[in-house]
């Protein structure tokens, strides 16, 4: 690595730190440096959005909602099942910005989690804002599956036709 990208690497992670701060000028400023650096900033962002500080959550999920790096997309949709409803909808917001690049992780998540009440109402705003997109017929699959009577049992099998299409 370059020692330009170490230090940007490393200011990325001196930032992403910021966000838990108590300070609101200070988690600001942090996270718009964040969104300037871009990818670089996708890591520690991550593991940001993980941790257990509300306000960092939610700087973390807001930066990663305007930066729209793919890399970022599973840490997203696990976030759309996130306590604080600020965090699950910024997190949305960054999968919606993605488009295609958002679908297959939250298609997987849909597979292996469709009992989970937040995540099936964040797919169902993430696809809706999507559907009339080149993944049309795949989104409607699976918004057929979200819409049904059955949801659980049946968005599994809708989010793996649409993957296999994909």
């Amino acid at each position: 690595m370059k020692k330009h990208e170490e230090e940007a690497t490393s200011s990325a992670a001196d930032l992403a730190q910021e966000l838990g701060s108590p300070d609101p000028v200070r988690r600001e400023r942090a996270c718009r440096a964040l969104i300037i650096l871009g990818s670089r900033s996708v890591p520690p962002l991550v593991e940001v959005l993980a941790g257990s500080v509300d306000h960092a959550r939610r700087e973390a999920a807001r930066a990663l909602s305007k930066i729209h790096d793919p890399s970022s997309a599973a840490a997203l949709v696990l976030a759309l099942e996130d306590e604080l409803p600020g965090v699950r909808w910024l997190a949305g917001e960054g999968l919606i910005a993605m488009g295609r690049g958002g679908l297959v992780p939250l298609f997987q998540a849909l597979i292996r989690r469709s009992d989970s009440v937040r995540l099936r109402q964040g797919a169902h705003h993430i696809l809706r804002t999507l559907g009339a997109g080149d993944e049309g017929r795949q989104i409607g699959l699976v918004m057929e599956a979200l819409e049904g009577p059955e949801p659980i049992s049946a968005l599994p099998v809708a989010a793996f036709n649409a993957l296999k299409e994909l």
